[in-house]
Parts: structure tokens; C-alpha cells; sequence
């Protein structure tokens, strides 16, 4: 009896033959699915690193095991900082600007995208 493929996003794996072929197949349990490297662009896969699903991208094909945006490490640590949470670190005492220090964290950010791209 064949298996049945299971509801919801795969966790796609990628697999090769010695032709050359590379295919990604499903690595849960009991799950006989796969899907050829031509077609697997604009998919949604699970992330192997938080467990949330994604739409699979170019970026995301670069590692054999595909995880999320939000999971993968970048040039530089990528902090995201929240004015709530800033205003939670810094003691009140203290003279800081908090609106320049955010300011400078969004210019950072901006940089980054566009270097990014």
C-alpha cells in the first residue's frame, strides 16, 4: 500500500542523483513526496530552524536544509529593537536620546536592505 502525503507544508530536503538531477523531497515521517528543483520556487516549506512555514525563494535554496528569512544569519547580527523594548533596557535615569538612537537604528537598518539587494 502506498503512503499517503500528508496535509499542510512539506519539509523539503534536497537530494541529488549521480546524473546530476537535484530534487527536494519531504523528510516527515511516512511523507512520499517530492518535487523537481525546476518547479519548487514559490512553495511553502517548513524551516528547519523554528518550525514555520515559508514560500521558498532562490536565497532559501542555497543551503540543503531550507529555513526562513527570519532564521538566516546574515553579513552582520541583525538586531530588531523596538522602541518599547529600548525604553525597558535603558534605565530612565540616564540622558540618552532614545528618538536619535532610534533614528540611527533605522538608517542602519536602511542600509542594510539596500546593500542587501
Amino acid at each position: 500500500m502506498r503512503n499517503k502525503v500528508h496535509e499542510g507544508p512539506h519539509k523539503y530536503q534536497q537530494s541529488s542523483f549521480r546524473t546530476g538531477t537535484i530534487l527536494y523531497k519531504c523528510m516527515l515521517e511516512g511523507c512520499p513526496h517530492f518535487v523537481y528543483s525546476a518547479i519548487i520556487l514559490g512553495r511553502i516549506s517548513m524551516c528547519y530552524r523554528c518550525g514555520g512555514a515559508f514560500v521558498i525563494t532562490k536565497k532559501s535554496l542555497r543551503s540543503k536544509r531550507m529555513h526562513c528569512e527570519e532564521c538566516t544569519r546574515g553579513k552582520y547580527n541583525k538586531v530588531k529593537v523596538k522602541e518599547s523594548e529600548l525604553k525597558e533596557v535603558i534605565p530612565s535615569g540616564l540622558d540618552l536620546e532614545i528618538d536619535k538612537l532610534l533614528s540611527d537604528i533605522k538608517e542602519h537598518e536602511a542600509k542594510d536592505e539596500i546593500i542587501g539587494e
